[in-house]
């Protein structure tokens, strides 16, 4: 291990991350409701609804994975 106290910013950090969090939870969420609407699945074409469920699964890992960050900058 490095110790990093003196080097970072964690309050400064936590915040980044934070915010990081918020704005990828906010574009899944509008995801997952252009892809429960089924009207838009109807009238859209395969690869832009397969688009955007390849996004909605990159967003829900980056949402995972900043979550988890959040957790250790916590400790």
């Amino acid at each position: 291990f490095v110790p990093l106290e003196g080097l970072v910013d964690f309050a400064a950090e936590r915040a980044r991350v934070s915010k990081e969090l918020t704005s990828a939870e906010g574009d899944l969420e509008r995801v997952n409701k252009k892809l429960a609407n089924e009207g838009f699945l109807a009238k859209a074409a395969a690869e832009v609804v397969d688009k955007e469920r390849a996004k909605a699964a990159e967003l829900a890992d980056a949402v995972s994975k900043l979550t988890a960050q959040l957790g250790e900058l916590a400790e």
